[in-house]
């Protein structure tokens, strides 16, 4: 009878091995994190080699599923995504209505983070395999069962000893508001309903071409149909480009549609589309900025006020760093415009001009970005983008150098994904 029970018998080996140390190391995938798919193909999901991925439509449709990497990630038919090992991927879920791109990354920190990013006191568990001995050579750096902690700023080593591997992870441990360059700093987790970082976030600023976002968006409200063609003039290009504000380069004798000039408006942040828009919609800067004004107000941005739609410097014409939190969390809400917002590229109608988001600039994270520069605002960003499964909403004003603002933001990152 023990004789035909060969499965049984090597079970007991395994665990028996594994129990006294003889080197038999293997990682199972233990916890499931969800995922509902978005239909605008911006989706991004980070996982450890110890979890799987269920993803989820959001309606109940047939579909196909596959994945361009089976060596980094399989999904199976019930849209379960299972590691292999640590790499990046896109899984495709396609339906009749649409061809659906989720981009996987599986991370081992071993292998894809040779540097952990920290802030003093704030705890990271190393991934790894089977038993683990751990040494530090910084005394201010500690582990204990596989948790990193720091006492206080300091960079170091951390060497895990497995029964047979070695691996050694760099461990820098600042705290990130030290490191900003930018005057204002404000991470809002639109996940968890919290901020993680704030700087000078109620302090009042000019948000230069930020503005966009909201004058877009009030936009929005008067235009049914973005692919009705309208005019832009040689006027309105004059009255854009008389303060030195940048422009989408259409010129007048072109054929446009109100998408055109959207997309002109919040990707290269077109001033020319700006004027054009305010003046074939509200008629005139006073009564775009009155309802951009009452907009604000709406989502209780009590500490801004508006007085052009392009952002470009007047004294009454101001925001703070937890007011742009504000209106991301509302303007977002509007399928119209998020759909411009996540726009990566865009080829307008008439196939003469192609217009990029910034947003690639900062990393496959980011959603959707618009930037602003003025010599009052100087270097300035609102962002949203996802973290380890959160929704966050990134505002940096008063860079001093464009480098400056993007260096904020990678930092910014890279304590981020190691702290969500």
């Amino acid at each position: 009878m023990w004789e035909g029970h060969i499965f049984l018998k090597i079970f007991i080996i395994i665990v028996l091995a594994s129990f006294l140390g003889f080197g038999l190391y293997y990682d199972l995938p233990t916890k499931v994190q969800e995922y509902y798919l978005n239909s605008l193909n911006d989706d991004q999901v980070t996982m450890d080699l110890d979890e799987c991925v269920q993803l989820k439509l959001k309606k109940k449709e047939d579909y196909k599923v596959s994945s361009d990497n089976k060596k980094v990630a399989k999904i199976d038919q019930d849209l379960k995504i299972s590691p292999v090992k640590a790499g990046e991927t896109d899984v495709h879920v396609k339906t009749k209505r649409q061809d659906m791109v989720c981009h996987i990354i599986v991370a081992n920190h071993y292998l894809n983070a040779p540097v952990i990013y920290l802030e003093p006191h704030q705890g990271y568990r190393l991934k790894q395999a089977g038993k683990s001995m751990y040494t530090s050579d910084n005394g201010a750096i500690e582990v204990n069962n596989g948790v990193v902690t720091c006492t206080r700023a300091a960079n170091g080593t951390i060497t895990t000893r497995t029964k047979n591997k070695t691996y050694t992870n760099k461990i820098v441990c600042r705290d990130v508001m030290s490191l900003m360059h930018s005057s204002s700093v404000t991470v809002y987790d639109a996940t968890s309903k919290k901020f993680l970082y704030t700087k000078n976030s109620d302090v009042k600023m000019n948000p230069a071409s930020i503005t966009k976002i909201l004058s877009v968006y009030t936009y929005l409200q008067k235009i049914h149909n973005v692919n009705a063609p309208t005019t832009l003039t040689a006027e309105d290009i004059t009255t854009a480009s008389a303060g030195g504000a940048v422009t989408t380069k259409i010129n007048p004798s072109e054929r446009v549609t109100y998408n055109d000039l959207l997309h002109g408006a919040l990707l290269v942040s077109g001033a020319d589309a700006i004027v054009s828009l305010c003046r074939t919609t509200y008629g005139s800067v006073g009564n775009l900025a009155a309802t951009m004004n009452a907009n604000a107000a709406k989502f209780g941005m009590t500490n801004s006020h508006f007085t052009n739609g392009i952002g470009m410097t007047d004294p009454n014409h101001y925001t703070t760093g937890k007011d742009l939190v504000k209106l991301m969390s509302h303007v977002l809400q509007s399928k119209a415009f998020k759909k411009v917002f996540y726009t990566k590229k865009y080829k307008t109608s008439n196939g003469l001009h192609v217009f990029r988001s910034p947003s690639s600039s900062y990393g496959k994270q980011v959603l959707g970005a618009k930037n602003g520069l003025t010599n009052a605002a100087q270097e300035c960003v609102a962002l949203e983008e996802k973290v380890n499964g959160h929704d966050l909403y990134v505002i940096t004003m008063h860079a001093a150098t464009s480098h400056e603002r993007k260096m904020d933001i990678v930092t910014m990152n890279q304590y981020l994904s190691f702290t969500l």
